[in-house]
């Protein structure tokens, strides 16, 4: 894709972007517990350059900058049904759901309650990755520099 095809070229415009509506990067989630990622609102790295998002169309994204260019994406934009809520749960696992019915999971990992609590991070280096209690990553994105 180059920067002239990027649907979300724009998207800094269409984001309610300011200090009182952008999230910590980091969220742990304790055993019976999760948290619910709100649309359009980012997850910035402490250095500020990189962004995770859910975008109201669906999909999961990280995004340097000045959103001109996403590193990572979870291509559930064009999926029927179209995901509506993302859910850090407290076995490790990012969850999309419509309506409740689950569409997209983190793939290629084993979910496991016991090594709760997991922390959720966008970190400094363009990856987000969940760690388990022991600080072992169990997934990440693979967009880091």
């Amino acid at each position: 894709m180059t920067k002239s095809d990027n649907p979300y070229r724009n998207l800094r415009n269409h984001i309610a972007y300011d200090i009182e509506q952008q999230l910590t990067n980091a969220f742990i989630v304790n055993p019976n517990n999760h948290v619910v990622l709100p649309p359009n609102i980012p997850m910035i790295s402490e250095n500020g350059i990189y962004s995770f998002i859910f975008l109201d169309d669906g999909n999961l994204v990280i995004y340097d900058r000045d959103y001109a260019n996403p590193i990572w994406n979870s291509n559930t934009h064009e999926i029927f049904p179209k995901p509506n809520k993302c859910i850090f749960q407290s076995d490790g696992n990012i969850l999309l759901t419509c309506y409740n019915t689950p569409v997209w999971a983190a793939p290629n990992r084993i979910f496991d309650a016991t090594r709760a609590p997991y922390t959720y991070i966008m970190q400094n280096d363009g990856n987000f990755v969940i760690y388990d209690r022991h600080a072992i990553p169990v997934w990440t994105t693979a967009s880091g520099n």
